[in-house]
Order: C-alpha cells, then structure tokens, then sequence
C-alpha cells in the first residue's frame, strides 16, 4: 500500500467522528438559557440563530429559541415542557416581569405531566 493511501484512510475515520461528536454535542442541549439564549428563550429569526429550533407566530413575537420534548426530563434545567408543537421548551415565569418584552406570563398546557405550567408567550 502507497504511503498516500494510508494517509487519506486514516483521516477518514478521526473526520467522521468529528461529525458524530458535533452531531453529539447538539444533542445534549449545549447552549444558554434565558431571554438571550441560543438554546431556550432568545430571540430569532430562524433555526440557524438558535441551537435547535426557532418557534415563530403570535405566541412567540420576535421568536423564541427552544428545543423538542416529550417532558420536562427533556429540557434544559429551568425550563418546561409545553404541549406546543410536538412539546417544546420554554421559560417558566410567575409573573410578566419574569418575561422578555412584548412576552407574558401565561398557563400552556404540559406535555408529559398533567395540568399547565406558566410559560412566557406572546
């Protein structure tokens, strides 16, 4: 075997598990949460400002970043669960001041438990 050909397959391997470790990362939710989080709670005008998915429409004026759930076990910590497309992520609240501007604080129903959760929605 050439010495070329050795070198061209060994990189194969480390590139692809570079892409499995990128793949990996995303999946384990890294990224800020809160009223400038990539991750759950910022503002965006698509996916690519967001770490998974921008959630637009009038409840969420000026987007809000969140990620997919089944139950809170699948959010981020401090977040909730909301039975919104498919179960999304989002900020909890008491009151609208706990809110990003044009955002207040609302009852949405829980995905994976019973009842609602105060959320932040527009």
């Amino acid at each position: 075997m050439s010495t070329l050909a050795r070198t061209s397959g060994s990189r194969w391997p480390i590139a692809v598990m570079l892409v499995f470790v990128a793949i990996g990362a995303r999946g384990c939710h890294g990224g800020a949460v809160g009223f400038e989080g990539e991750l759950v709670g910022g503002p965006c005008g698509d996916d690519r400002d967001c770490v998974e998915d921008c959630l637009r429409g009038k409840d969420h004026p000026h987007g809000t970043c969140s990620v997919p759930c089944r139950d809170d076990h699948d959010c981020p910590e401090d977040t909730r669960c909301i039975d919104e497309d498919g179960g999304m992520c989002l900020l909890p609240c008491d009151i609208d001041d706990h809110c990003r501007a044009d955002y207040e604080c609302r009852d949405a129903g829980r995905r994976g438990h019973s009842g609602d959760a105060a959320v932040c929605l527009g």
